[in-house]
């Protein structure tokens, strides 16, 4: 015992050590960052470099080098710098040092944040944390992400150190798990900043923001930086330090990328698609299209044709553990093809990505440039496609060159084209669901076009929708209200400008925005069976939208559809009160004809006025009793008092039902104890009736109660089957 105390002393006494040297280290490293050519030239402890050894880090790469410097010194750090370039390190690596420094424990709560667009990217930072902080065993780690478990996470997030999040589940817990406190954060880290704020997360993140103490070190990372994100770094950083390693770089994509374009009609992007996965099955490739709908369809259509590849698909409507499980089997797998929305298009890291093929054109050039960021990552080699119909062509070539991104143009093969369109139509008219794909997609596809702000590369009315129809395999073109609006409103504009009269600009902020579902929220189904296409593309109110041009003929036609559903069919009960209040002559007339056929007697019945049953002439609600005849004598069909009437006689029914089945039951429990009473009498009087109450089973009975003879008698079962014999013999 005393050894082990004494070596546990030596130990604390060596790490006392080696902070006060690494402290020192830090304050006298030099600013040159040049000279860190490997992880161990940094004043880091003892257990992140083995960490970084067992994970298989030496060489630190340029933004590494010049971001770890100061996050070891505590400074606020504003990075950019390309994709692949090892971001991910650069701030783990100083929340570990950190904490270390402070000698965190369990029991001293959260110390560090990292808050991230995706739980894709969350759950890839949280497996590389685990790696590189594997000796740190005094603290603990956890990812909160949305998809999981509420409660269970509140169970745990208390305790925790370092949490890896998403926005929106963060900010639940902070406003419903009453025990998680950030008062003791050390650190926070924003990774892709640019994508947490396009996402819509502004409000959440701001929320989060002013929860946190203002007394941090704050890191924001991302490969672009927007105006959004340098408003935020202004409100919550602290005189950083701007970090942006490619500024001076010729290109702003990696250097081993090799882009091209083809230019492809909208009707033929699946078949040029299809033709790439055939013509190269040994390739490991990320597909990226628009919305989820396009994924579903193209990802259901590729199986039933059987490209002789493994296909995934990976989009933000599937739940939270199918989502993970797509994500490590792509990671594993050597040759496949994701199919993907945007979502897995920031940080992650995919290994031996050889191709980024981008079906349908990016946003804008920061979306593309992530796209292209998951190959040709860590100095490797990779190659990109994307595909652009000729109405997208120049503009987005010019918004490429622009931003200093080198491309070539490249030109299908038509000897390799594998038309696919008869059996995408075959496909459809055997399986409902695939058409619902399809016509789903459609929409989709058409609605993502239409709601890009910038109309130089995006053009709705450019789009032959007869031929895409065609296309996916439908044999009719879904009404597409978006587009015929699209094109009044253009010739509206035509008009204005022909006339001299300066158009009015369109309200981009009114228009319906493209739900891709990639962001982070409590509901986890894959919802898009429910939607409904024509839904999509109506405005519930459509007055918001009217313009002036053809305001007029649209408020005629919603006056006409009004008109239209106020027109409605009558029911029985609407049809009779309707004939009971016009005052019809000699309705309900009792009349007596004498033997030459004159009328003796007419008596006319009053037809009760309509009113609520149960109610007074004053409206007041009044109880009616079941069973009561009416006092005054009505005529005409009276459908209340009869519905009402029979409802009364429906319950008493009930009620007798119940009470003969209770009977029965009762009845049929008697006979059963008459019969067993029967069959004991049977046996005679010298046969005991079984162990006493009282008694212990297998033991001797109590004082005053009978002993068993020495022959002892037969169970009561046996005895019974034995009188049943019996009587069955006689």
């Amino acid at each position: 015992m005393p050894k082990r105390k004494k070596f546990h002393r030596s130990a604390a006494q060596s790490e006392d050590s080696e902070l006060a040297s690494i402290l020192k280290k830090i304050d006298e490293m030099p600013t040159d960052d040049s000279l860190f050519s490997k992880f161990t030239d940094f004043p880091l402890s003892t257990r992140t470099q083995k960490g970084l050894r067992r994970s298989g880090y030496a060489i630190p790469t340029a933004i590494q080098r010049a971001s770890l410097r100061l996050g070891l010194q505590g400074r606020d750090v504003l990075g950019a710098s390309k994709t692949g370039s090892g971001k991910t390190l650069a701030f783990l690596i100083p929340i570990l040092e950190r904490l270390w420094r402070e000698k965190w424990s369990r029991s001293d709560g959260l110390g560090a944040l990292i808050i991230t667009p995706t739980r894709e990217l969350a759950y890839q930072i949280f497996q590389v944390l685990r790696k590189v902080g594997f000796f740190h065993e005094h603290m603990n780690a956890g990812m909160v992400t949305g998809g999981m478990d509420f409660a269970e996470e509140g169970k745990r997030i208390t305790n925790t150190n370092i949490i890896v999040c998403t926005p929106g589940r963060l900010l639940q817990h902070m406003d419903e798990t009453p025990d998680f406190r950030c008062d003791s954060l050390q650190v926070l880290v924003l990774d892709e900043a640019d994508r947490i704020l396009d996402m819509g997360f502004s409000t959440t993140v701001n929320a989060l923001v002013d929860n946190l103490p203002t007394e941090r070190q704050t890191m924001l990372f991302s490969a672009t930086q927007t105006k959004s994100v340098r408003r935020l770094a202004n409100l919550s950083l602290t005189d950083p330090e701007y970090v942006a390693v490619d500024e001076a770089a010729q290109h702003s994509t990696p250097k081993n990328l090799t882009q091209v374009y083809m230019e492809v009609n909208v009707e033929d992007k699946l078949m040029a698609l299809y033709s790439f996965i055939r013509t190269n099955p040994h390739t490991k490739a990320i597909v990226f299209l628009s919305c989820c709908k396009q994924v579903k369809f193209a990802y259901e259509c590729f199986r039933k044709l059987r490209p002789a590849v493994p296909l995934l698909a990976l989009h933000g409507r599937l739940k939270q553990i199918r989502r993970s499980a797509i994500y490590n089997d792509f990671r594993n797998k050597q040759y496949a093809y994701l199919l993907a929305t945007d979502i897995a298009a920031r940080g992650l890291d995919f290994p031996a990505v050889n191709w980024v093929i981008q079906m349908d054109c990016p946003e804008d050039v920061d979306t593309y440039i992530h796209r292209v960021g998951r190959t040709a990552r860590y100095e490797k080699d990779g190659q990109s496609l994307i595909m652009l119909t000729p109405s997208e062509k120049d503009g987005m070539l010019k918004a490429l060159e622009k931003r200093k991104v080198p491309i070539d143009e490249a030109r299908p093969d038509p000897k390799k084209l594998m038309p696919i369109t008869q059996k995408l139509a075959g496909f459809c008219s055997a399986d409902q669901e695939i058409m619902r794909c399809a016509r789903r997609a459609f929409v989709c596809y058409v609605k993502s076009v239409y709601i890009q702000p910038n109309k130089e590369i995006f053009d709705v009315s450019s789009i032959p929708l007869q031929s895409y129809a065609t296309s996916l395999g439908l044999s009719v073109t879904p009404n597409v209200r978006i587009v015929e609006k699209a094109e009044k409103k253009r010739q509206a504009q035509a008009a204005a400008a022909a006339s001299g009269v300066e158009a009015r600009p369109a309200h981009s902020a009114e228009r319906p925005k493209l739900d891709v579902s990639d962001s982070d929220s409590g509901s986890e189904e894959d919802s898009d069976d429910d939607d409904n296409d024509d839904t999509l593309l109506k405005p519930r109110k459509t007055q918001r939208h009217l313009d002036e041009e053809c305001g007029k003929e649209m408020l005629k036609d919603v006056e006409k559809s009004k008109q239209k559903a106020s027109t409605k069919v009558k029911t029985k009960v609407q049809a009779a009160r309707s004939i009971l209040k016009k005052p019809l002559a000699k309705t309900n007339s009792h009349v007596v004809y004498g033997e030459d056929g004159e009328v003796e007697s007419s008596v006319s019945f009053k037809a009760p006025a309509v009113a609520n049953p149960g109610s007074d002439d004053l409206g007041h609600l009044q109880p009616v009793p079941l069973g009561e005849e009416d006092s005054q004598a009505t005529g005409g069909l009276d459908l209340v008092a009869a519905s009402r009437e029979m409802r009364g006689a429906d319950r008493l029914d009930r009620l007798r039902h119940k009470q003969r089945v209770k009977e029965m039951h009762k009845e049929q429990r008697r006979k059963e104890r008459e019969e067993n009473r029967r069959e004991v009498d049977e046996d005679g009087d010298d046969e005991d009736a079984g162990v006493q109450l009282g008694a212990r089973l297998g033991g001797e009975s109590d004082e005053g109660a009978s002993s068993a003879s020495e022959d002892e008698s037969p169970p009561p079962t046996k005895r019974r089957k034995a009188a049943v014999a019996k009587r069955t013999k006689s």
